[in-house]
């Protein structure tokens, strides 16, 4: 079921030019509830306290697996840097190499590997934070936010009101 604060509004096919004829392109964009500060929508920090246990979704019907496949951190500074780490299994590669999951850069990107049940190739999911989520087929809308929200990625205003909860205890 897609959440009310969530809702499909673009699925188009891209011009003749390109190698992606007849792939469809769907975007989801967000109704900002008032109870979402600056329009947050999403959040990559599942990736860090979670880990590889955030690519869990054994919860989400037609869902096989889920792997992270690219991060991208802005380290900032006077040059900007951006640093781009991709594989096809991101967690397997740092565990591989016993190399923790670093957050001395920003978190901007995220992407994911989905295989879907009966789909012979795993899909890409993208996730931007505050508010981008990008996948390639709107068909795989309900389960892409049913797992998004079930690993903490989507924030929801129940989320977003247990953070603040954690905040005040805190106090």
């Amino acid at each position: 079921m897609t959440q009310p604060w969530m809702r499909s509004v673009s699925t188009q096919k891209p011009r003749a030019s390109g190698c992606c004829i007849g792939r469809l392109s769907a975007s989801i964009s967000l109704v900002r509830p008032p109870s979402f500060p600056d329009g947050e929508k999403f959040t990559l920090q599942p990736l860090i306290s979670d880990g590889a246990n955030s690519m869990h979704c054994k919860d989400v019907e037609g869902i096989e697996w889920v792997r992270l496949r690219e991060v991208q951190r802005n380290w900032g500074g006077k040059y900007k840097e951006i640093e781009i780490r991709r594989a096809y299994d991101l967690f397997a590669a740092m565990t591989e190499r016993s190399q923790p999951f670093s957050t001395s850069a920003r978190l901007i990107k995220a992407v994911f590997l989905v295989k879907f049940e009966n789909a012979k190739k795993p899909r890409t999911v993208t996730i931007r934070p505050k508010n981008i989520a990008n996948y390639s087929r709107n068909e795989d809308s309900v389960r892409i936010e049913q797992w998004l929200t079930n690993r903490g990625f989507a924030l929801t205003p129940e989320s977003e009101r247990r953070g603040n909860e954690r905040v005040l205890a805190d106090a």
